[in-house]
């Protein structure tokens, strides 16, 4: 026996308990309870014990608990007598005794019961009474599947624990001890003579009154199971797979997840005639992390559309999502501000040929407009600037879903082609919103905040969040955004099967996904009509007293750019001050600027000219040539500032000859406010520049002379040269 007591122990059997999982929400309040392996609703209840149970069970089964050391000899030896003089058999077994027999069932015998006692006191010795006495209420079956107590007075009262009477209680106490006595369908008398048994102890030992004795012999005893409920069910499952605890609490707020399953599954239906079957939507508290709600399908009850899918696990292409995180990570790298042009013109790189949702261009775009517009073209062209293997291993390290090969999406990674779960899109916009700063999302109260990482600067985070500002808003939300300041995003995946919105301010993100979990596609899907709208209903809910994001004046500095490539200033150009973060990497001069010669009438030379040796420095700005290109080719619009003022249309023109040969022929532009035109002689480009004047040395036959402006309008006039 001495070898029992020093091997036993009754921590670990505890630990080792069969318990139910069960998911509460910020408050404690129960979303859902598992089954456990053995199909049992067997609850572990953390709380306190409520005085009327504690009374019923303790008179019940063990009037001496608190006296004794876990051992009642008295009542062994009394029970041994009957048993060996035949008369009806009576327990002799104390609370802790049948601890020890629910921790470790044993048969039935002498021995089993000598070995009882001697855990009875080692059991004791490692916990307080209220210990065991929870252990015991734990652990005890109630009939049917249910075993723990506040289990059955759920499913049997359907009540709170701390509002259970004591004509409950004291069923409760005898139950137990006949569990497979109750029949919710027949006659329980013998159950209730039990009950009301009990009830006369309490009374006789004055620990109820007479009043309270005789409503309890009227209430009825229960004639059904309530079982629990499943609330956010998507969300309870994933927490049951992903955590060990037997009691989950979450950071939900049920409250508010009641309140968006509504507004989703009511959008939902709405927009069913337009063929969208499912809906999504994920809140997530950006100072704590934590997710505060969780709606992962329009219905997780409707079959017919799958709703019982995760849609906030189920890997999704992104769409245009990812271009504020290559927007920050360049800024930080040094490749742009938020001024700086790129081209948005027809490019092919290599064999892939981006185009925008629209399928029109704008020539050169600054890269604020092109993140605002969710332009393709810039964004895919910065991409190939900054590099995909550095993309995509920043994307990497912020999912959880790693991947070989990266080189298989190649430039169209920043066009949603590498799938992603929302709630990794949702971490980088609650990273964004903390000032570049990463982390995994927090999904229960008793876990650590989770590690940040910094993966832009605070400078970056802070101009792109300005940038995302400024995205028109859906129908009336035009008006709401004077109101309420949010910074969002929507994006369309290709196929039309995926539309997206996130939208963040100081305190919140908030996601929305629409679309169908089967893949059709959506001939009228919209990331900013349809999953825009959704999100600002939401934001109405959540974020009532929005404030705008300050300014991070600890990490930004003023530095000059050149004002119109929007660069570091390099050349004597006309130039503007701009805000940068302090620690990124030198702005990188423009590279649209280029330096080149000139003569005395201001026309472009090499080393060949006579007039070399007389040669002027003059900066100029000279584009790609497939934007040079698309300015020739579709500068189509009206131009009433820039016009042709010589030649006019159809001229004839002789050319006198003087000492050096044939003169120059003047070309002459009506430009009053200066602007800058591209100027080009029978189809090619000549140069860039807001003179007046140009001069051209002509041959005899038909020339063409067209200007295009910066904003694509285009005049073009035909003429001939003669030479005397």
């Amino acid at each position: 026996m001495i070898k029992v007591y020093v091997t036993y122990d009754p921590k670990k059997l505890v630990e080792e308990i069969n318990y139910s999982k069960v998911v509460l929400d910020r408050k404690g309040e129960i979303l859902s309870v598992f089954l456990n392996n053995e199909e049992e609703f067997h609850i572990k209840y953390d709380g306190e014990v409520p005085e009327t149970l504690k009374t019923a069970v303790i008179n019940y089964e063990d009037k001496k608990f608190y006296s004794h050391s876990g051992v009642d000899y008295p009542r062994i030896l009394k029970s041994f007598f009957n048993n060996m003089i035949g008369r009806k058999k009576m327990g002799a077994s104390t609370i802790s005794m049948q601890v020890v027999k629910l921790l470790e069932p044993k048969k039935r015998t002498y021995f089993n019961k000598l070995v009882e006692v001697v855990k009875a006191y080692k059991l004791e010795s490692e916990f307080s009474k209220e210990e065991i006495l929870k252990i015991y209420l734990n652990n005890v079956p109630y009939g049917s599947n249910i075993i723990g107590y506040s289990g059955a007075i759920k499913m049997y009262f359907n009540k709170e624990v701390k509002d259970l009477s004591y004509a409950e209680a004291a069923l409760l106490a005898v139950l137990p001890n006949s569990p497979g006595i109750l029949n919710l369908k027949k006659n329980n008398d013998k159950l209730e003579a039990k009950r009301n048994r009990l009830l006369k102890i309490l009374l006789d030992r004055k620990l109820i009154d007479e009043r309270q004795y005789k409503f309890s012999l009227l209430e009825k005893f229960p004639n059904k199971i309530y079982y629990y409920e499943k609330k956010a069910p998507q969300f309870s499952i994933f927490l049951k797979n992903k955590y060990p605890e037997k009691i989950i609490k979450s950071t939900l707020d049920y409250n508010l997840q009641k309140k968006l399953e509504k507004i989703v599954h009511d959008y939902s239906n709405a927009m069913k005639d337009v063929g969208i079957n499912n809906a999504a939507v994920l809140v997530v508290n950006n100072r704590t992390k934590e997710v505060l709600a969780y709606v992962a399908s329009q219905d997780f009850y409707d079959k017919r559309n799958n709703g019982e899918i995760d849609g906030l696990q189920a890997k999704r292409s992104p769409a245009s999502l990812l271009k504020p995180f290559l927007f920050a990570l360049s800024i930080d790298d040094g490749l742009i501000v938020p001024d700086s042009i790129y081209p948005d013109v027809p490019i092919y790189f290599g064999n892939f040929y981006p185009k925008n949702s629209s399928n029109t261009f704008t020539g050169m775009v600054k890269m604020d407009e092109a993140l605002i517009k969710s332009l393709n073209i810039p964004f895919v062209k910065l991409l190939s600037d900054y590099g995909v293997d550095r993309f995509y291993y920043f994307l990497e390290n912020n999912d959880n879903y790693p991947e070989d090969r990266f080189d298989k999406y190649g430039l169209s990674l920043i066009l949603g082609t590498r799938e992603m779960r929302p709630v990794d899109i949702a971490k980088l916009y609650t990273g964004l919103a903390n000032y570049g700063k990463v982390s995994n999302l927090k999904y229960t109260l008793t876990e650590d905040k989770p590690k940040e990482y910094q993966q832009f600067s605070k400078g970056a985070s802070y101009l792109t969040l300005e940038t995302l500002s400024k995205v028109v808003r859906p129908g009336n939300e035009k008006l709401y955004s004077e109101q309420r300041p949010i910074s969002w995003k929507t994006g369309t995946s290709y196929g039309m099967k995926d539309a997206w919105s996130v939208g963040v301010s100081p305190d919140y993100t908030v996601l929305v996904w629409l679309g169908n979990f089967n893949q059709k596609s959506i001939f009228s899907l919209s990331g900013v009509e349809t999953a825009g709208n959704l999100l600002f209903k939401v934001f109405n809910i959540v974020d009532i007293n929005s404030k705008t994001f300050e300014k991070p004046t600890d990490d930004l500095k003023e530095i000059e750019i050149d004002e119109k490539t929007g660069y570091r200033k390099f050349y004597d150009v006309e130039s503007k001050k701009v805000l940068y973060p302090k620690d990124a990497k030198l702005l990188r001069i423009s590279p649209y600027y280029k330096k080149i010669f000139v003569d005395e009438d201001d026309m472009e030379i090499d080393s060949r000219s006579p007039n070399f040796d007389k040669r002027k420095e003059k900066i100029v700005i000279e584009y790609p040539i497939e934007v040079s290109n698309y300015f020739f080719l579709n500068g189509v619009r009206e131009n009433k500032n820039v016009k042709i003022a010589y030649p006019v249309q159809n001229l004839n023109i002789f050319v006198p000859k003087d000492f050096d040969g044939y003169k120059k022929v003047a070309m002459k532009l009506y430009n009053p406010n200066n602007e800058y035109v591209y100027w080009y002689l029978d189809e090619d480009y000549v140069g860039y520049s807001n003179e007046k004047e140009k001069f051209f040395e002509l041959d005899i036959g038909k020339h063409k002379l067209t200007i295009v402006t910066e904003s694509g309008a285009r005049e073009e006039v035909k003429f001939n040269i003669n030479k005397r």
